[in-house]
């Protein structure tokens, strides 16, 4: 008995020391790993031999690129065969430059009726090609995604460069981008000073009635302060829109700026912004666009731009509404202006749009009155789309068909 005691004691103090001994050990191992950390490259975790087999194949894909061989763009001539075979690749990728190109390159004197009929297919080709993009980013446009057209005519000079007419279209569009770009700016002032004069109305009228804390003064005198430091912008946000005959933007940009500061300055533009809006309301737009067919004269063109703004305001306030009857008449007053059939084209489609659904909307609504009884009400629903589409067959069968119940109904209600 006591030896087997004496083991117990000597077997759990071994283990006691083994544990020790192992805590240290791999505390030592975590400062060293701490003090040398591990090196991290390219391929961590590879061995060496495999490290090196990688960069062999990197260098030689590298070397292939460089020598042409991997690009059928910069080939090397070779047999008849394989030039024809890679002049088709260039052209069903569309790339019609360097087929062009290409082509010059393995030109065959003994072979000049295959030459020339490349030549005229790939002439060909590239004009249908650059028509298909020019009017793919123009409907893009008119939809004003501007983005997806620059990028489909940058994409197009990527594979025909010496294109005039698509090098005419991306300036174009980017030109009419700036344009909107500068109007969004425009507008982005004008909310914001719209903004600050409603915080300090708001801020007078609760003065009048309680007095404010410190740090409500506080603030309304950094609104007072942003609002003076919008004064020279919307001042010259009024002299560009002048300049451009946007005088409906210009005269609530010196409106805004005559709040902020009542100077000569604003006084004299907001004097010639009346006396243009006086030349317009004696015209019509009907005279003026007779005027300016006949005399091209720059005063008639600044009355028929002021007049053809006034009522685009009034028709896309009219579609934000879903107004589409007034929207309608606005339109087709607009329609009847020189030089904007590809602008107001972009309206007529989104008009469509807004009726069509507005269509479809109205018979579901009607026809979820009819199913529940309410007849009267259902016909009402459906006289609404034969006002937007006279001409609608769905909606003309509906009204008839409550007609004829609503008469039934009528007589049995006499019976009774």
């Amino acid at each position: 008995m006591i030896f087997k005691h004496q083991n117990r004691k000597q077997v759990s103090g071994n283990l006691r020391l083994l544990d020790k001994h192992s805590l240290c050990r791999f505390f030592s191992c975590r400062r060293r790993a701490s003090r040398n950390p591990p090196a991290r490259g390219l391929f961590p975790g590879c061995s060496p031999q495999i490290k090196a087999l990688i960069n062999i194949v990197l260098l030689a894909s590298a070397l292939l690129a460089a020598s042409g061989c991997v690009s059928l763009d910069y080939a090397r001539l070779g047999s008849a065969r394989q030039n024809q075979v890679a002049l088709e690749n260039m052209i069903s990728r569309q790339d019609y430059h360097n087929a062009s190109l290409y082509l010059d390159k393995i030109k065959d004197p003994s072979d000049a009726e295959f030459y020339k009929s490349q030549r005229q297919r790939i002439a060909h080709l590239t004009k249908e090609f650059e028509t298909s993009v020019a009017q793919k980013a123009v409907d893009r446009a008119e939809l004003d995604d501007f983005i997806g057209a620059v990028t489909l005519v940058d994409q197009g000079l990527g594979k025909i460069p010496e294109s005039k007419k698509l090098l005419e279209l991306s300036e174009k569009l980017r030109q009419e981008r700036s344009k909107r770009l500068a109007a969004n700016d425009r507008y982005l002032l004008l909310g914001k000073a719209e903004y600050l004069f409603a915080r300090l109305e708001w801020y007078e009228e609760q003065a009048r009635m309680e007095k404010p804390s410190l740090i409500t003064r506080w603030l309304m005198r950094r609104k007072e302060k942003a609002l003076a430091g919008l004064y020279p912008d919307l001042l010259d946000c009024g002299q560009q829109a002048i300049k451009s005959a946007e005088y409906i933007i210009a005269d609530k940009c010196l409106q805004m700026a005559k709040k902020i500061n009542d100077s000569e300055k604003v006084r004299q533009l907001l004097a010639q912004i009346n006396h243009s809006f006086t030349e317009a309301e004696t015209v019509s737009y009907e005279e003026c666009v007779v005027l300016l067919s006949v005399t091209k004269k720059s005063k008639p063109a600044a009355v028929l731009m002021s007049l053809f703004l006034e009522l685009e305001m009034d028709f896309k306030q009219e579609l934000e509404k879903g107004e589409l009857l007034k929207a309608y008449e606005s339109l087709a007053k607009l329609e009847k202006f020189p030089g904007k059939k590809e602008q107001l084209k972009g309206y007529r489609q989104q008009l469509d749009k807004a009726k069509e659904s507005r269509i479809a909307k109205q018979l579901e609504e009607g026809a979820s009155l009819y199913r529940r009884g309410k007849i009267s009400e259902a016909r009402w629903i459906w006289q609404k789309v034969l006002a937007l589409d006279p001409q609608n067959q769905t909606a003309k069968e509906k009204v008839n068909r409550a007609d004829k119940v609503l008469k039934s109904i009528q007589e049995l209600q006499k019976v009774q």
